[in-house]
């Protein structure tokens, strides 16, 4: 997890303490988001997914953002942008992310020492064109959802 210097004490922190929001997966969720993703058969036993929001370097959500996973997980998908109602938008595979910037990488290898796993996102920027959104490395363990949150290139990640 990176922090920066403006995040300390935000949020009606004190001085020196970060103020972080954990994320929570149901075990409904655990089961149904793959296979309304389109993995009929869910997460197989042994196996570990990847999900997170796409951030651009303000910290704002991506939307159209193309995320991707090495190595590369069995099944990707993004979301509808409905926070109160969210679940897996079988049309976005050609589109990326939505307003919400969300995506998961379903069913990856994992074993139970920490499987290592690239994640990275692209976007296509006006004028620019293909730009890098960034990049992390995490690590994936047997039934287990890691959350990876890309918000924007990081000074350590250009040359």
């Amino acid at each position: 997890i990176w922090f920066f210097d403006d995040e300390i004490g935000a949020d009606g922190g004190i001085a020196d303490h970060v103020y972080y929001k954990s994320r929570v997966l149901s075990v409904d969720d655990w089961r149904n988001i793959p296979v309304a993703a389109g993995d009929t058969s869910g997460i197989a036993s042994g196996y570990a997914a990847v999900a997170g929001e796409v951030h651009d370097c303000n910290d704002v959500r991506m939307s159209f953002a193309m995320a991707g996973t090495f190595p590369e997980a069995n099944t990707l998908a993004y979301f509808n942008g409905v926070e109160e109602h969210l679940y897996p938008d079988l049309m976005r595979t050609n589109y990326g992310t939505n307003i919400d910037g969300l995506y998961a990488a379903i069913e990856m290898e994992a074993s139970a020492a920490g499987s290592p796993v690239f994640v990275s996102a692209l976007a296509q920027v006006a004028g620019v064109g293909v730009v890098s959104l960034g990049w992390q490395k995490a690590f994936v363990y047997p039934e287990t959802l890691t959350s990876v949150s890309l918000r924007g290139t990081r000074p350590d990640q250009v040359d």
